[in-house]
């Protein structure tokens, strides 16, 4: 007779990105034949790929599947691996997770002092930040959707507007723009 086995277990890929595991046939007592594999429960739009398609005889040996996401669905899916030799069937199991795609945003604009870039200002959007460059310009990547305000700060400086509120984001912003203004000081 032989087993099969599949390792690991579980495997997942991002949408449109691919995957692999090791299925293993091991025989025992005087088994001796070619062993063909396949697997079932694929959903639809992924392909899967055994490379060698069969283990040759004896029947003991291994194959790498390569699963391909294609256009299927994010999802968690039950495979089963079976494996067939010498008119016996044997099957092994393998969660296969397709995470969707991450979409992420950014937000852009500019720092102004009289009309000309300033550097070295901070503009947080929550968690996130990104400092203006030589420019004045500045982006934000990475951004989840959301609604963020926008908040520019930089030691001796106040800012026109004091923060500014985004629309929810759906896309990348840009034209988020504010002007510094420099703090002034009395010597007595």
């Amino acid at each position: 007779d032989f087993a099969v086995t599949v390792s690991p277990s579980s495997v997942s890929a991002t949408a449109g990105g691919q995957t692999t595991a090791t299925v293993t046939t091991t025989v025992s007592g005087g088994f001796n034949s070619a062993v063909s594999l396949s697997v079932s429960g694929l959903p639809t739009g992924a392909t899967a790929t055994f490379s060698p398609a069969s283990i040759a005889a004896p029947g003991s040996g291994s194959s790498t599947l390569t699963l391909a996401t294609g256009t299927a669905a994010a999802g968690t899916y039950s495979l089963t691996i079976t494996a067939t030799g010498n008119g016996t069937t044997h099957a092994a199991a393998l969660s296969f997770a397709i995470n969707a795609v991450q979409t992420t945003y950014s937000i852009s604009g500019a720092v102004t002092l009289n009309g000309a870039g300033l550097s070295g200002v901070t503009v947080g959007a929550g968690s996130a930040s990104a400092a203006t460059d030589a420019n004045g310009a500045y982006t934000i990547s990475g951004l989840a959707n959301g609604t963020y305000t926008l908040t520019p700060s930089k030691t001796n400086y106040t800012f026109s507007p004091a923060a500014k509120s985004t629309a929810t984001l759906s896309g990348n912003w840009t034209a988020t723009d504010f002007t510094a203004i420099p703090d002034t000081f009395t010597l007595t």
